[in-house]
């Protein structure tokens, strides 16, 4: 039988970093705007009541906070990559990310309201994509 999944959902994280590849860009930090959903099982948590038996939405959004204040990459794409990666691996009953990462008001794009990236990975898919 399939599992049912459900969806738990960080919206509209903000963060500051260090994030583009234009030279202006690399001279202060940014604010950038983190999407998360991650379908989970949640039947057990639904019956215990017990935050032990859940995927911890504020653990996965401490890891993409600590990020921040590490990494300075010049891409979107890279910082997706490396935000799945911590999301599978703070919790492994995360079997589907969907990421969105957004720069409001980009340097780059004058007339953009916002630019950014949106992925969405299984668990067997970044597995393979890790070779």
């Amino acid at each position: 039988m399939a599992k049912i999944l459900d969806q738990l959902f960080i919206k509209d994280l903000l963060v500051r970093g260090i994030i583009g590849a234009l030279p202006e860009e690399r001279l202060a930090p940014q604010n950038i705007l983190i999407d998360v959903t991650l379908w989970v099982e949640t039947h057990i948590p639904a019956r215990t009541d017990q935050v032990a038996d859940t995927v911890n939405y504020a653990a996965v959004g401490n890891q993409i906070i600590a990020y921040f204040t590490e990494h300075q990459p010049q891409l979107v794409e890279c910082i997706a990559r490396d935000l799945v990666r911590l999301s599978f691996e703070t919790d492994p009953r995360i079997e589907i990310i969907e990421l969105q990462i957004t720069k409001p008001a980009p340097s780059g794009l004058r007339f953009a309201g916002a630019v950014g990236i949106r992925v969405r990975r299984t668990r067997a898919e970044y597995a393979a994509e890790q070779g």
